[in-house]
């Protein structure tokens, strides 16, 4: 031991591996080394330190827990007012839709009875009758929303469903539109492409996009419809039309709800919740909707998987 300590480079040091401290002191005749035993404070190291570790950890996984469930407590207000919000949105849909349909057929047997007695008179009940219209629109849209926020898909809600034919029944409704708007449609489908979900909701889904091009594409532009695959699993649908480009920074926005953000979108009929709508039925299958320029087109895509 007297060698280990003499063969220190410092004159006090530590002797790892033997659990030593040594203390050199140097004198007239040589050298004074002293050693003192380690063990006890090494152990007593170790000790603080796995035992103050293990209180650490204890200690911050208990913050863990009680800022979960002080967050929890903190934004139960919040959720308990949206799905208010949302309560009362479906409800007061719900009861508008009676008057609506009331106003409506009133208005109709009024211009049935009544069409040619002045110009004036017949103005105003198509006024109303279109305001009529639109406002069911509006209705049934903030009700499918609600609808939509309500959805919790469960296993066995869902079945499989050919999306070849759903897309092409939604594309022959739409031709006499673009027909009417002196647009042009043309389709590529490929046959045979099936996916798992609700037919109704994704057949919304089409419908919203066809609807969003027959309103925002050129005058006399053209519009494709295209589905096809896109690798083993998974089917595309692109509905792409001429138009104005949408900036790339406003190509997330235009999925949310009542969105009206560049001039052209805001001086077309509508409410901005076509799309909304898309997106959420979307993200209810687990299907990619997004939206991209090229070629002089913005062409809206929904990727799924495919069965």
């Amino acid at each position: 031991m007297a060698f280990l300590g003499m063969a220190g480079e410092e004159d006090m040091g530590l002797l790892e591996g033997y659990h030593l401290r040594y203390l050199r002191v140097s004198r007239p005749t040589g050298y004074m080394i002293a050693f003192a035993d380690t063990s006890y404070e090494d152990t007593l190291r170790n000790g603080v330190m796995q035992y103050g570790g293990l209180a650490c950890a204890g200690i911050w996984i208990g913050f863990l827990v009680l800022s979960y469930f002080f967050s929890r407590w903190a934004v139960k207000p919040v959720e308990e007012s949206i799905r208010m919000q949302k309560q009362f949105v479906a409800d007061a849909s719900h009861e508008l839709k009676t008057p609506l349909t009331v106003i409506t057929a009133n208005t109709e047997l009024l211009q049935e009875q009544y069409t040619g007695i002045s110009t004036e008179a017949d103005k105003w009940l198509e006024h109303i009758l279109q305001e009529c219209r639109e406002m069911r629109f509006l209705v049934e849209s903030l009700l499918l929303l609600a609808k939509n926020d309500a959805l919790t898909p469960k296993k066995g809600t869902f079945h499989l469903f050919s999306l070849s034919d759903l897309v092409m029944e939604k594309v022959l409704t739409f031709e006499p539109v673009f027909y009417q708007e002196e647009k042009q449609l043309e389709y590529q489908l490929d046959e045979e492409v099936q996916m798992l979900g609700d037919p109704d909701q994704v057949g919304q889904l089409v419908k919203a996009l066809l609807d969003n091009a027959v309103k925002y594409s050129l005058p006399k532009g053209k519009t494709v419809v295209r589905l096809e695959a896109a690798g083993r699993k998974r089917a595309k649908l692109w509905v792409n039309s001429q138009g104005e480009p949408i900036p790339e920074e406003k190509r997330s926005l235009i999925f949310r709800r009542f969105y009206r953000g560049d001039s052209a979108r805001s001086s077309c009929s509508g409410y901005g919740l076509g799309l909304a709508i898309a997106a959420e039925t979307a993200g209810k299958h687990r299907a990619k909707i997004g939206m991209e320029y090229r070629d002089g087109m913005n062409c809206f895509y929904l990727t799924v998987r495919r069965r």
